[in-house]
């Protein structure tokens, strides 16, 4: 289970619809499985089928972190035009992320959130 406060998914979401077509992301920060934040970030893959965030924000993000006392709970992105499920992409990448994954659907408006511990399964989400 990861927690997230209502207003960072309002957040998450209006970063996803402002980056449609495009997938949107954003790196979590906060302590355990407790969200405080989100960083949100500019695709570098400006893509709808994938996304990056770029080396020097991801150094930004982490030295910000750092310096609040806060880590990497989470990674964010958006499927624009598809389920919040991990494409086979995601599942690669998430191996090396072990940290949730939280995906927000453009079609449905759902998010979800999953982990590769083990292989992929999905945690809830709970909203604060």
């Amino acid at each position: 289970m990861i927690e997230i406060p209502g207003a960072v998914l309002g957040e998450l979401e209006a970063h996803a619809r402002r980056s449609s077509p495009h997938e949107a992301c954003a790196v979590l920060l906060g302590r355990g499985r407790r969200v405080a934040r989100a960083e949100l970030a500019e695709n570098a893959d400006a893509s709808g089928a994938s996304f990056s965030i770029r080396p020097e924000r991801l150094l930004e993000i982490y030295g910000a972190a750092e310096g609040r006392g806060e880590e990497v709970v989470g990674i964010f992105h958006s499927h624009p035009a598809s389920a919040a499920r991990p494409s086979a992409t995601d599942e690669r990448y998430m191996a090396a992320n072990a940290v949730p994954w939280v995906i927000y659907s453009g079609v449905d408006g759902a998010f979800a959130a999953y982990e590769a511990a083990g292989g992929v399964r999905e945690v809830g989400i709970r909203r604060t």
